[in-house]
């Protein structure tokens, strides 16, 4: 059976990987109205450009 310690450090490391992953999907969705509203980005993120 794992150690006291053992868990904490588990349950510690779990949480760092959480955030590292989940960090750029939250701030996606949170910056992505604000984008649209710049016309910095659109619902598809490859774009194509006509030549000008």
């Amino acid at each position: 059976m794992p150690s006291s310690f053992e868990r904490e450090e588990n349950a510690y490391t779990l949480g760092v990987q959480a955030g590292l992953w989940g960090y750029p999907l939250a701030h996606r969705v949170a910056a992505f109205p604000a984008a649209l509203h710049a016309k910095g980005i659109g619902l598809n993120s490859l774009r194509k450009f006509e030549r000008g």
